[in-house]
């Protein structure tokens, strides 16, 4: 919190060598292992970061030229990867200065898949999971729109965790981000019908989920 108020207090060459330091304290096995210390933490360098995107090129330097944050270990780099989107939307930045933000944010979409990747496709932890997934939903509405997204791995491992009962609503959440994103040209029909084809798709395991009363199930399907 008091990062975010008194980001022009801090003297402009401090600025680098805090956020280095935080990180450096997300690296610590006792704050990663503690999810609210953790996300504390991890909020002040969210709230740093987003400062650094006033400056040309400070925030790409910052962040993907940081060798502090780019050994994050996964806990810490997740948490920072789901905080990012959702501390964007309660700034109160001008229109300009969002989209300015957003072309910055996109430029991480490559390094943002690469480290989600891991996870989704190697860990058996649906909490773990489910948390890369609300992330890059998130982070969807940076520019990953669902032909971007089909392009990369990604892709597949959303569309098998609509069978799941513990991931489905994520990964619609997934599929729903993406296709409300803003882009030029616009998506082809094509690809939002093959969505939503398989979203009908799952109507039997929606039946048997109604039928077994197993209402997260349920839920994800008709978010």
């Amino acid at each position: 919190q008091k990062v975010k108020g008194d980001y022009e207090e801090l003297p402009g060459e401090a600025r680098d060598s805090l956020l280095s330091a935080i990180f450096g304290f997300m690296q610590l096995p006792d704050v990663c292992s503690q999810p609210q210390i953790l996300t504390k933490v991890t909020l002040g360098a969210v709230a740093l970061s987003l400062h650094f995107t006033r400056e040309e090129g400070k925030f790409e330097s910052a962040i993907l030229g940081n060798p502090a944050f780019l050994s994050l270990p996964l806990p810490a780099a997740l948490e920072f990867m789901l905080l990012l989107p959702q501390e964007f939307e309660s700034t109160t930045f001008t229109t300009k200065r969002k989209e300015e933000a957003t072309s910055k944010f996109s430029r991480m979409l490559p390094h943002v898949v690469s480290l989600l990747q891991q996870p989704l496709a190697g860990s058996h932890d649906d909490a773990t999971r489910s948390k890369c997934l609300s992330a890059l939903a998130g982070w969807c509405k940076f520019g990953m729109s669902l032909g971007n997204l089909a392009q990369t791995p990604l892709h597949e491992l959303c569309v098998g965790f609509l069978q799941s009962a513990t991931l489905c609503k994520p990964a619609c959440e997934v599929f729903e981000c993406a296709v409300n994103t803003d882009s030029y040209p616009a998506e082809p029909d094509s690809t939002i019908l093959a969505v939503v084809s398989m979203v009908v798709a799952l109507r039997p395991l929606y039946q048997q989920a109604a039928q077994a009363q197993n209402d997260a199930y349920c839920e994800g399907v008709c978010a």
